[in-house]
């Protein structure tokens, strides 16, 4: 099998996609995140891969306009799919990452697949939404995504019920969730928790990693570890992200006097993030809006127990784990709500079943699991022509379905 993945709005996540892939298939990476009025596709190579960058003309306001810009971006890339092609074989499907990275485009003439990290369409910013221009265009150019496209990948079964809510068909919605490595946990400084930390008395250290924006409820956070650090001395919390909150919440915190409580550790790197999981009691997500929380599976594979308001991949895991003592629901969003689970995980003196429920998670987040569910539906798209709608692209080069291809009518 061979599958074309589109990078769109932080490629990160979509190269974790396309390595996840790879366990199962065979995948051409194309970046289409740089917008330019000129160039055309460019092999690239670093760190240690291979892939395509496909400059795309920027989506103008005006919808004729965008029509004709979508058909332009659109021969860009039929012709480089093509050269994929009759590079690297047959396509059995083209996989995007975020809507973003499919709406520059039209019909591609393969199967087509999207996955959608967005937190924009979940039911908790509609308000936002609705007021927001920005936001209006973004949903109109989902709609057109998702609208063409043979299946949506939802990352949690939050997300997917606000994209169904948002319109998306049931029966062409797919729950997978982001790939999660474990070999990221368990490697130098790692540590694998069975029970929890030794600790002095009230020496309690929680943690969070977020980007610091307003969704994140970080100042509910504050005031909940506050509140509990008047009845615990010695509790602590450690905050690792930056963003634009970050002097607010400086300030913030200077105002109450709250420099030896509240720690922002800023931006870190990925190993000292798995370390920092294995050297704290308890990871905490205040978050109102969250289409995953990639965090909370990194803190549970190391043993690090998790309070988590009600969003994103947490109620799945509450959902599917209703008896693990490592996950703790907050029943709502405020200060209150997230000081009574923090302290309700505390009380708690154990883990649970830490073994079962990592394996569960590396059955359900891994890479390879992650790729093999990709190619099921790949598949199951390929055997079902009625399910897979497949309009005609432009053609500027020769049918890729044709097998009279001489090499040098392949413009390089």
């Amino acid at each position: 099998m061979h599958i074309v993945s589109l990078l769109g709005y932080a490629p990160r996540f979509g190269w974790a996609w396309a390595d996840a892939i790879a366990n199962a298939s065979a995948v051409t990476v194309v970046d289409c995140t740089r917008s330019v009025r000129s160039g055309g596709p460019e092999l690239r190579h670093g760190d240690g891969r291979t892939w395509w960058e496909l400059p795309v003309v920027a989506l103008p306001g005006a919808s004729l306009s965008t029509s004709l810009t979508r058909r332009a971006n659109t021969r860009r890339l039929t012709d480089l799919l093509r050269r994929i092609e009759h590079d690297g074989g047959p396509i059995d499907a083209v996989h995007g990452n975020f809507y973003s990275s499919l709406a520059p485009f039209g019909a591609t003439g393969f199967p087509t697949v999207v996955t959608e990290h967005s937190s924009l369409f979940l039911r908790q910013r509609w308000p936002e939404m609705a007021q927001a221009a920005t936001f209006r265009r973004a949903g109109r150019m989902a709609r057109y995504v998702y609208d063409r496209c043979d299946r949506v990948f939802a990352i949690s079964g939050d997300q997917r019920r606000g994209l169904e809510a948002f319109g998306v068909s049931p029966d062409r919605l797919t729950t997978i969730p982001n790939p999660v490595d474990p070999a990221a946990f368990f490697g130098p400084g790692c540590t694998e928790r069975t029970e929890p930390r030794s600790r002095p008395a009230g020496g309690t250290r929680l943690m969070t990693a977020c980007r610091l924006a307003p969704t994140k409820n970080l100042f509910a956070l504050v005031d909940a570890v506050a509140e509990l650090a008047e009845s615990n001395s010695g509790l602590t919390l450690d905050v690792y992200g930056a963003g634009p909150l970050d002097a607010e919440l400086e300030r913030v915190i200077a105002a109450r006097g709250l420099q030896a409580v509240v720690r922002l550790a800023g931006h870190v790197s990925q190993a000292d993030l798995a370390a920092a999981y294995g050297d704290h009691d308890l990871y905490v997500c205040s978050s109102k809006v969250e289409s995953f929380g990639l965090p909370m599976i990194e803190a549970l594979l190391t043993g690090l127990a998790v309070a988590a308001t009600p969003v994103g991949i947490a109620l799945d895991l509450a959902e599917a784990h209703p008896t693990s003592a490592a996950i703790t629901l907050a029943s709502g969003w405020t200060a209150a709500d997230l000081a009574a689970a923090i302290d309700q995980r505390l009380a708690t003196d154990t883990l649970g079943d830490r073994a079962g429920l990592r394996d569960a998670l590396i059955d359900r987040f891994s890479p390879a699991a992650v790729g093999q569910a990709v190619v099921d539906v790949v598949t199951g798209l390929a055997a079902d022509t009625a399910a897979c709608r497949r309009p005609e692209a432009p053609r500027s080069l020769p049918d890729h379905r044709s097998n009279l291809r001489p090499k040098e009518q392949v413009s390089r």
